[in-house]
């Protein structure tokens, strides 16, 4: 039986453990949102405590004659070295915000990229209540979700033909690697393999 690799068990239990409430509010609109130096500083503490390192890159490229921002993360295990595949990437426009020169429009791109991406691979809720967890709502919401998302995860797996397909597919599910149901399923069909 293949290893799993211990990014994937390591960026789970940060996504279990990670605590980014949207605590700052708009002047202007008045909606509540998150900052990027919020989202870091929550992240930083279990970075350590799970052994994961962070590795941000962007590069600006020209399309016709738009300037292109593409950021990667590259988010790697510091135990056995496994990083995360295939790596998160965004592509952002630069050149859409009126008022800022070419360094500020950089900077926000650069700001909104990488809290993009740090909230898609930590699995950061934007959802509007997901500022009150203990609401019935969200728990009511997020155990509706979670079933027709395990339910998908177990669907794929069973799709898998050899051992390295379905390591690549239970991969893409690390959200689920304490599940007893998923682990059961994928432990199951490599067995059969």
């Amino acid at each position: 039986m293949q290893e799993i690799p211990k990014i994937y068990a390591a960026i789970n239990a940060i996504s279990n453990k990670l605590a980014a409430p949207k605590d700052k509010t708009n002047g202007f609109g008045k909606y509540k949102y998150r900052d990027l130096p919020s989202l870091r500083n929550a992240l930083k503490p279990l970075l350590s405590e799970f052994n994961v390192f962070i590795l941000p890159s962007a590069s600006k490229v020209i399309d016709g004659n738009k300037d292109v921002l593409t950021m990667t993360m590259r988010c790697i295990s510091t135990e056995d070295g496994s990083e995360i595949q295939p790596i998160p990437q965004i592509m952002i426009n630069c050149d859409d915000h009126k008022g800022m020169s070419a360094e500020q429009a950089s900077g926000s791109a650069l700001t909104y990229a990488e809290k993009y991406l740090l909230c898609m691979i930590f699995h950061v809720d934007d959802d509007s209540d997901a500022t009150d967890p203990d609401s019935d709502s969200v728990q009511t919401k997020d155990k509706e979700a979670y079933s027709r998302e395990l339910k998908k995860a177990i669907d794929d797996i069973r799709t898998a033909h050899s051992s390295d397909e379905l390591t690549t597919i239970m991969g893409r599910y690390k959200q689920f690697w304490k599940d007893p149901q998923f682990i059961k399923e994928g432990t199951s069909l490599r067995a059969q393999m």
